[in-house]
């Protein structure tokens, strides 16, 4: 079987793909969860997630963004209550969004640094976090023959 990585490798080196997939897939989770209608009433994120996930894999942290927040804003709107509208109902409106934030937000970065990592390779993900691979902060230690060593 094919590595994922290097299947998916093409797409990814496309910068428009992964902000075509993230609104395509945010508007397809929108139709899909209208499609099941009130059979999850208490799951308004339920259908979105996988796409948010999915376009930060294929697309970068950019594009998984650009899902997450669509996707957030078409499920608070017409999913959590009170329904087609912006407002919140206090406690469960509110919790509903900061679960969504943070669980998003989590996904979409952990997945798209993660596979960022895994094309980069460990030198060029520790080059971006400003820490060279293959020096630490300790001086290079000196031996010498020489008494004072100098030499």
């Amino acid at each position: 079987m094919a590595d994922v990585f290097e299947t998916t490798g093409a797409l990814r080196a496309r910068p428009w793909f992964g902000h075509t997939f993230g609104i395509a897939g945010a508007l397809f989770a929108l139709w899909l969860r209208f499609q099941i209608g009130d059979g999850l009433v208490d799951c308004p994120f339920i259908t979105f997630f996988p796409f948010v996930v999915l376009t930060a894999f294929l697309g970068g942290t950019g594009p998984g963004v650009l899902c997450a927040i669509l996707s957030g804003l078409a499920s608070w709107y017409f999913f959590v209550p009170p329904y087609n509208s912006f407002a919140l109902e206090w406690q469960s409106g509110f919790i509903a969004m900061a679960f969504y934030s943070a669980l998003g937000s989590t996904a979409g970065t952990g997945i798209s640094n993660a596979t960022s990592d895994r094309f980069t390779g460990p030198t060029e993900a520790s080059r971006r976090r400003g820490v060279a691979a293959d020096q630490s902060s300790d001086p290079p230690l000196v031996v010498s023959d020489t008494p004072g060593g100098s030499g």
